[in-house]
């Protein structure tokens, strides 16, 4: 079994390294990962928790020019019986490398249109040895509207390992974050891959100011990446007020579980908010405020797990009041990320992650039509508290 992602694809975050990591150690099998890149796709995979890799350096991290050196790896390594790609362009070059190998493709985030285009043509040609499954199904979709193969498309949730996100990191966070005790409010801007939300909403962060006006001793704080879309013209509307301060940038942000203990609440916009750090915050027990939009009501419902305000409308009045209801209303906010954590628990498992992809493997391998057992609720355990 090998494990391909390449360093250009957006899906070269750690969230979705932790799903490679999940399916290396629960699909009984033997594994290689060899990742087409350098040091930040590798600190990608290390912060997911996975020791066991090869990289192979590849300018700009581009598949198709790991041509030559795997055709060199493949002279002191074993044919592979299977490929799971974790990336478009690893799916392509192993189309071209390994064409009588059946191969399966994981999207955990939505592919461009060209891209598209591409899965069309290669699932046309490859028939029964190629499988694509999502992580929602509005990624699903969205590739079934554009033509690709039926047969070749389904939908497998993803299992979250809930042991990475450690509670007891919330003090050292902030004082990371240079905020004094426990009365700051931070807010975390979600975004799959880690810089896709653009942070330069004035809306957003008119309306993050306007709620810490209302509450001059606690103050509400928005988390983003240093290198997050249009950080600095984010700035600008904050500047006239003196609110820069309010803007805190840290790189951790990549690698959700080891920032979320530290925030109070996160926010999930229409554009980039609707990926695997959506479950990630509800196994952190965060609070989520976002848009309504068909992918995020995927991962939570309003008013039961979230508290969500109709895509498009200013944030200024709507999400700025639903960070006010998280802010004076304690018991329901409590109610809120209670839902969120215990459906996670429920519907998230790594187990039935695992059990579920090794179902997929055995229909790829068998040339059958990929038919994902459909997702049973746990039940789980109920989850109270911070912790």
């Amino acid at each position: 079994m090998l494990h391909l992602i390449n360093q250009a694809s957006p899906q070269a975050s750690a969230p979705t390294m932790n799903l490679v990591a999940t399916a290396m150690e629960k699909v009984p099998a033997a594994h290689q990962l060899l990742l087409l890149g350098g040091a930040p796709l590798s600190d990608a995979v290390t912060a997911a928790q996975v020791t066991d890799f090869q990289t192979m350096g590849i300018p700009g991290g581009h598949a198709l020019a790991a041509i030559p050196r795997l055709r060199h790896w493949l002279t002191d390594n074993p044919r592979p019986d299977l490929i799971h790609c974790w990336s478009v362009g690893t799916l392509l070059l192993s189309s071209l490398m390994f064409r009588n190998t059946p191969r399966l493709l994981t999207l955990t985030v939505m592919p461009s249109k060209r891209e598209i285009h591409l899965l069309r043509m290669l699932a046309a040609e490859a028939g029964d040895k190629l499988g694509i499954v999502a992580i929602t199904s509005g990624i699903a979709r969205a590739l079934l509207t554009m033509g690709v193969r039926p047969e070749s498309v389904d939908v497998l949730r993803p299992g979250i390992d809930m042991g990475l996100v450690k509670t007891s990191d919330r003090d050292a966070l902030r004082e990371r974050w240079e905020l004094a005790g426990d009365e700051p409010f931070v807010v975390m801007l979600l975004s799959d891959p880690p810089t896709q939300a653009d942070a330069s909403e004035a809306s957003l962060m008119l309306g993050l100011t306007n709620v810490s006006l209302n509450h001059p001793n606690r103050p509400v704080h928005l988390l983003i990446h240093p290198d997050q879309k249009n950080r600095l013209a984010a700035l600008n509307p904050m500047r006239p007020l003196n609110s820069e301060h309010l803007i805190i940038s840290d790189a951790r942000v990549a690698v959700p579980w080891q920032v979320l203990p530290g925030c109070d609440a996160v926010i999930a916009m229409q554009d980039g908010g609707a990926g695997l750090s959506i479950p990630w915050a509800m196994a952190a027990n965060v609070p989520i405020i976002g848009h309504a939009t068909a992918e995020i009501c995927e991962w939570v419902e309003d008013h039961h797990s979230a508290l969500l305000v109709a895509p498009g409308q200013p944030a200024l009045r709507h999400l700025a009041g639903k960070l006010q209801t998280v802010l004076t209303d304690p018991q329901q906010t409590y109610k809120l990320r209670d839902t969120a954590r215990h459906e996670a628990f429920s519907f998230y498992s790594r187990t039935r992650f695992g059990s579920d992809l090794k179902t997929v493997y055995e229909q790829l391998l068998a040339a059958q039509q990929l038919n994902v057992p459909d997702m049973p609720s746990t039940g789980g355990l109920r989850f109270t508290g911070r912790g």
